[in-house]
């Protein structure tokens, strides 16, 4: 008798490569993430860096006011860079989400079919045990009758 053989496993494959694919998609975007976070905190601390001297420079009224232009040139280049930071981070997190939400509906339709492959198994081997206790009780009938006409 042959063994179990469930007609939708190449499509149940298919679909647990494609919610892998979605996880290691889902796990280079938020590796990429946490970079491009790392460089906005940086550029921030730049920032505030760069505030500090400009005040400190302001102070100091001995420095040139070329200096203190370079400065507000400098800190206005951060402001820019700093929300164009923003807005990459933006894209990454709005890529996140779609990529999780395709990774959910991929792990949903895999579950469907393992469950669908868990039922066809489940009445095969039904089936099988059916098969085997028919031909228990034909054998037990034809013992019964032959002790009953050798007696």
């Amino acid at each position: 008798m042959p063994g179990f053989n469930f007609k939708l496993e190449r499509v149940l494959q298919v679909k647990k490569y494609k919610e892998d694919e979605l996880k290691t998609q889902l796990a280079n975007l938020k590796r990429e993430y946490l970079q491009e976070e790392a460089i906005l905190w940086t550029l921030e601390e730049n920032l505030q860096e760069q505030f500090m001297l400009l005040i400190e420079k302001q102070k100091n009224l001995t420095n040139v006011i070329v200096q203190i232009q370079w400065s507000y040139n400098y800190i206005i280049k951060l402001y820019e860079d700093i929300e164009n930071q923003r807005k990459k981070l933006e894209g990454l997190a709005k890529k996140i989400k779609e990529i999780t939400q395709k990774l959910i509906g991929a792990s949903q339709e895999k579950q469907v079919l393992e469950n669908l492959k868990q039922r066809k198994f489940i009445q095969f081997k039904q089936k099988i045990e059916k098969q085997d206790q028919e031909f228990l009780d034909e054998v037990g009938i034809t013992r019964y009758i032959r002790e009953q006409y050798v007696l």
